[in-house]
């Protein structure tokens, strides 16, 4: 009699997973060095598909996802395959499962996002952070870039943005002649904040809320060859100025600007995806 043997493998299930998700948990494995939990993966797959749903996914030039992974090279693995983001500083003791990336007491570690702020357009953009986000004493910026020296274009999520106009949290798209900070709110803390601008008159800022606060001041203005930075506002020469001492869970660079009802799924889906990952990770 002979004996047949079965590969097992061969005939195994194939992945439930949305492809793309599947791509992200595969590349986070791999970086990781060991597999993620079912209940990871499960929350990784909910999360792509929501976007995908909510058409926040497409549009998406970045997506950035530090919370989850077990090890900060998997933390960051972009969540949407193409452009990584290049890390400056920051260490694994800086990274935290459940509560994301970074430094109370940072003063030189960003992360650059390798996006250039002119591929983005200038009258339909968006950048969105959830995380735990507090305003300290001085600037501080959460996503993007400014030129201090010819004062140029610039698209950036601040907190306690230039003091000596707000003391709070704002989001800038255009010049210092054309709106210098175009929305803005004194809330002293946070844990979602997405700032938009889907035409060059329609500027809007959410700040845990499907309220925005608007600015309809029209701006013209042409954005420079330079990366958008995430933790760090980059000058001119590429120092450093104001390092972000606040955490990321996940955030976004758009190359369009995101309506109330998409701004309003990036905050509901990510809350979602960090409300899971903290119920999966002992």
């Amino acid at each position: 009699m002979s004996i047949i043997y079965i590969n097992p493998y061969r005939f195994a299930a194939a992945s439930t997973y949305d492809p793309d998700a599947q791509s992200y948990i595969t590349a986070v494995e791999a970086a990781d060095g060991q597999a993620l939990e079912a209940g990871v993966k499960n929350a990784m797959n909910a999360l792509v598909v929501g976007f995908k749903a909510q058409s926040i996914w497409t549009p998406a030039a970045q997506l950035l996802m530090p919370c989850g992974p077990r090890t900060l090279a998997g933390a960051l693995v972009p969540l949407k395959q193409g452009i990584a983001p290049t890390n400056n500083g920051f260490l694994s003791g800086d990274y935290n499962r459940k509560t994301g990336l970074g430094d109370p007491s940072n003063t030189s570690k960003w992360l650059n996002s390798n996006v250039l702020q002119n591929s983005l357009p200038a009258s339909s953009h968006a950048l969105a952070w959830r995380g735990a986000v507090t305003v300290n004493s001085g600037d501080e910026v959460l996503i993007g870039r400014y030129n201090n020296v010819t004062i140029a274009a610039s698209s950036l999520l601040s907190l306690d943005g230039w003091s000596a106009y707000i003391s709070g949290r704002a989001f800038r798209s255009g010049t210092t002649t054309s709106s210098y900070i175009p929305v803005s709110t004194l809330t002293a803390a946070a844990s979602c904040l997405i700032g938009s601008r889907t035409a060059s008159n329609v500027a809007s800022l959410y700040v845990d809320s499907n309220a925005a606060i608007t600015n309809n001041a029209s701006i013209t203005t042409v954005f420079e060859a330079q990366s958008l930075g995430w933790f760090g506002l980059n000058a001119q020469s590429g120092a450093l100025l104001v390092p972000s001492k606040d955490r990321l869970q996940i955030g976004g660079i758009y190359s369009s600007g995101l309506n109330a009802t998409q701004a309003a799924a990036f905050r509901t889906l990510t809350q979602t995806y960090v409300n899971a990952i903290g119920a999966a990770i002992p």
